[in-house]
């Protein structure tokens, strides 16, 4: 901590910060995924003046590219549910942003700025002029070319549906105290994080159901998810609150069919009154 303001005095934006500062508040947590979730909600939740590097989840946008469409649309998350939408591209904080991705997505795949709806053309773009675009614009290339050359650009960015059908808790542990962390996500928003397995039913039963799409947690927590880096269990709250351990592959998931039966296994199940 002392190292942080061991410079201060080297720039005046600095200095400043460190003397209108009272009060120094800490958060211990079990590992570092805890610590990055938590700052990220504090981010929003307290929007300190010179912290500008977590995005809102209300801005937060993405190319969305039905199959059988000429051009993708932005959809704000803040008006759509990102994570229950599909064929979803890229996440930007700002729709400035997203265009200018699509530009230079455009530029560097010799695609089409008309066609993509990045500027207005009737006679061929700038780009077919300059020999850059392929001419989606002026009949040179069918429609149905222009949109598979610029998807399969797109596929690298390509946004992970949550595919829970409900709330997830993953768990983090700390080897050397044999503390355990379980942070419960549901649609790619962070809901909280409970000390113990039990109180998970607490946190959820407690818990708004506005869950809006979060680009900050699903930069954190998608790719380690899809590649099972993480170790997680699904909470499906319906009438019954169920948790089901994920074992080893995130794909192979065991269920108890009875809600009186006993688990079995990696299998916990409670009930859940709503």
């Amino acid at each position: 901590m002392a190292s942080h303001f061991a410079g201060d005095h080297r720039l005046a934006k600095d200095l400043s910060i460190s003397q209108t500062i009272r009060r120094i508040e800490h958060h211990e947590t079990v590992g570092e995924l805890g610590a990055l979730l938590l700052e990220a909600k504090l981010v929003k939740d307290l929007k300190p003046l010179h912290n500008r590097m977590l995005k809102r989840a209300s801005g937060a946008c993405a190319w969305q590219w039905i199959p059988g469409a000429h051009a993708p649309e932005l959809l704000r998350a803040s008006k759509r549910d990102l994570s229950r939408e599909g064929h979803l591209y890229g996440v930007f904080s700002s729709r400035g942003k997203a265009l200018a991705f699509l530009r230079h997505l455009a530029d560097e795949h010799n695609l089409c700025h008309a066609t993509l709806g990045l500027e207005k053309s009737t006679r061929g773009c700038f780009g077919f002029q300059v020999k850059r675009c392929l001419g989606a614009c002026a009949d040179a290339e069918a429609i149905a070319d222009h949109a598979t050359r610029a998807l399969i650009a797109l596929d690298p960015v390509k946004l992970v549906r949550w595919p829970h059908e409900g709330p997830i808790a993953i768990v983090e542990r700390d080897e050397h105290t044999n503390r355990e962390a379980w942070h419960v996500i549901d649609r790619w928003c962070y809901i909280g994080t409970c000390a113990t397995r039990d109180d998970i039913a607490t946190l959820l039963s407690s818990a708004t159901d506005a869950r809006p799409f979060d680009a900050d947690v699903y930069a954190l927590i998608a790719k380690r998810l899809a590649s099972g880096q993480l170790e997680w269990i699904a909470c499906d709250a319906r009438p019954a609150f169920t948790l089901t351990s994920q074992v080893s592959a995130p794909s192979v998931q065991k269920r108890s069919t009875s809600s009186r039966a006993r688990p079995k296994n990696n299998i916990d199940q409670f009930a859940l009154m709503l």
